[in-house]
């Protein structure tokens, strides 16, 4: 009690210094818990991303010898996949180029139409106005598609198929108005799609497919392995490669980009780690430099207290005391300040991240920067513990009275100088 009423007086009087080593404290857990959370929250962007861009994992096509389009043996082609291990879905998918009618507003356009089952629903549907119904004489629209045709769902779609065979004219009752992520090819937002039951007859193309897509067990994936993190992902390509033969040709843009994206990312890894040490090493200094400046300045008094018997346990405590009063004034509000901050200022980034990594990466990013503190109060700690009753009789001399001479101690500019690199370092 009396050493927490000693301590007290002394924080009193040197407000300045302990607003320093508080600050300190709080920028560099600050900084270190707002990379930790921003390096999670990027993690999970980073598998929603894959998801938006490509929902399933690889695409079978027919090996192209020409520029004309080829198509493969739906039947035949879907008997093979199904049959390799690791693969939990297939679906064939049909794509066409047909022409909208004309009329007095505009002109005849192109309209990309996919032919596709029912029952393949990968990917994300971010929304949708009337229902995903793809029987026949129906078809679902993309948002872009219908706002350039100006069409709503129970109107009806009239396309034309002017580059092959098969029907002239395609009629259907548009179903919905859908915007998905994932479940077809990227690049391409104004299109239509068909049950591929009704699309592949009207174009003369009954059982044929443009491509297969596949979809794989997603733990094959391993992101948390920067050198390979679609190796056993790629080795359920090549049995499917194999399975088929020369003439069909397996691509996954999915595998490509998780591999270059989380090869890219381990960098940003590394140096989360690396500022994981440097910026609580900064602010240690700083606390040192704090804790240093109180030793010296109590270097008679606790000189006094070992004259008087205390023990070393009671010094050090004094010295503990100080550093668990920066501690409990920095540590919470730069938890506070680093958990909040991404989340305010990259929400969108931030938007997929899971509250158990969020809380577990907070922890453990706190825990560092507590450890890397202590270990740069063992030397002032070390210090203080060194005094001795012979102190107090150096550090007095006879003027009629004991007067206290008092030492010049460590120069201020050091802090402060410190905290300006640690600023700028930050920044």
């Amino acid at each position: 009690m009396k050493a927490r009423a000693y301590l007290l007086r002394g924080v009193r009087s040197n407000r300045g210094r302990y607003a320093l080593g508080a600050s300190s404290v709080v920028v560099s857990t600050m900084i270190m818990v707002a990379m930790g959370v921003v390096f999670v929250g990027g993690q999970a962007e980073l598998r929603s991303f894959f998801e938006r861009a490509y929902a399933y994992d690889f695409e079978v096509s027919a090996a192209r010898m020409e520029t004309s389009a080829s198509y493969i043996n739906a039947s035949e082609a879907l008997e093979k996949v199904g049959g390799v291990e690791g693969v939990e879905e297939a679906y064939p998918l049909l794509a066409a180029v047909l022409f909208t009618l004309p009329s007095e507003e505009r002109g005849a356009r192109p309209l990309v139409v996919y032919g596709a089952s029912p029952s393949y629903r990968a990917g994300r549907q971010k929304s949708l106005d009337g229902s995903y119904d793809l029987s026949p004489g129906c078809a679902v629209l993309s948002q872009k598609a219908a706002g350039k045709l100006g069409l709503r769902p129970g109107e009806t779609l009239s396309l034309r198929n002017l580059l092959g065979t098969g029907s002239a004219q395609l009629n259907a009752t548009v179903s919905g108005v859908a915007e998905l992520e994932g479940r077809f090819p990227p690049g391409v937002d104004e299109y239509a799609v068909f049950g591929i039951d009704y699309l592949a007859p009207a174009l003369n193309l009954s059982g044929m497919a443009s491509s297969i897509v596949v979809l794989i067990d997603p733990s094959l994936y391993d992101l948390d392995n920067p050198s390979d993190p679609v190796g056993r992902a790629f080795e359920v390509g090549n049995k499917i490669a194999l399975r088929l033969g020369p003439g069909y040709t397996v691509a996954s843009m999915k595998g490509l980009i998780i591999k270059q994206s989380v090869q890219g990312t381990s960098f940003f890894g590394v140096m989360v780690y690396v500022f994981s040490v440097f910026f609580p090493a900064v602010a240690g200094l700083m606390v040192a430099s704090v804790l240093n400046l109180s030793v010296e300045d109590k270097a008679h008094d606790l000189a006094v207290l070992r004259l008087l018997g205390a023990r070393r346990a009671t010094v050090g405590r004094i010295v503990l005391l100080e550093l668990g009063l920066l501690l409990a004034l920095g540590l919470p509000i730069g938890v506070a300040l680093g958990a909040s901050l991404p989340f305010i200022l990259a929400g969108g980034i931030m938007s997929g991240a899971r509250p158990g990594p969020i809380a577990s990466t907070v922890a453990l990013q706190t825990l560092i920067s507590v450890g890397v503190l202590l270990l740069f109060s063992i030397k002032p700690l070390q210090r203080a513990l060194r005094s001795s009753p012979v102190d107090a009789v150096r550090r007095a001399r006879p003027l009629g009275a004991l007067r206290f001479q008092r030492g010049e101690g460590i120069d201020r500019r050091i802090p402060l100088s410190g905290l300006v690199v640690f600023v700028a370092v930050a920044y």
